[in-house]
């Protein structure tokens, strides 16, 4: 495992600190992209944290094509669960919670990234505004 170096730089020279510049740039334009694309601009915060997500699995010419996520733990990413961020998703209502048969069997949600702690999605329920972790969802991308 490699160590992280600390490097102090001097005040209110940010040129000094190049690479991270950069990365801090290009993580703020995907979110400004982002935001505006669900409309949504209080979620800032949440579009960050997946940019940040996206950027850690993106390969680098800083680091020679790899990423940094393999460079961190030496094995590639699982890109497989990937999902567009902002798209609409359905979070199911299990059966044994449902009224009656005829309920919609999931409410409109917006997708927000991943779990913190489990394997699991974050959304915004579009109609109570709040944010949920999740496991079964389904996705609208289109």
């Amino acid at each position: 495992m490699q160590r992280i170096a600390v490097t102090k730089t001097n005040p209110y020279t940010p040129g000094e600190n190049g690479l991270v510049e950069r990365m801090h740039g290009v993580a703020l334009a995907r979110v400004r992209s982002m935001l505006t694309m669900v409309d949504l601009p209080n979620l800032w915060g949440e579009a960050l944290a997946f940019s940040v997500e996206i950027l850690t699995i993106s390969p680098s010419s800083a680091l020679m094509g790899n990423n940094p996520y393999t460079r961190r733990f030496g094995d590639k990413p699982d890109i497989s669960e990937l999902r567009t961020w902002g798209c609409l998703v359905y979070a199911l209502t299990p059966k044994l919670l449902r009224t009656n048969k005829l309920e919609n069997p999931g409410k409109p949600c917006i997708f927000l990234g991943y779990g913190k702690t489990s394997m699991s999605y974050r959304v915004l329920d579009l109609k109570s505004g709040n944010v949920k972790e999740l496991r079964t969802v389904e996705f609208a991308e289109d």
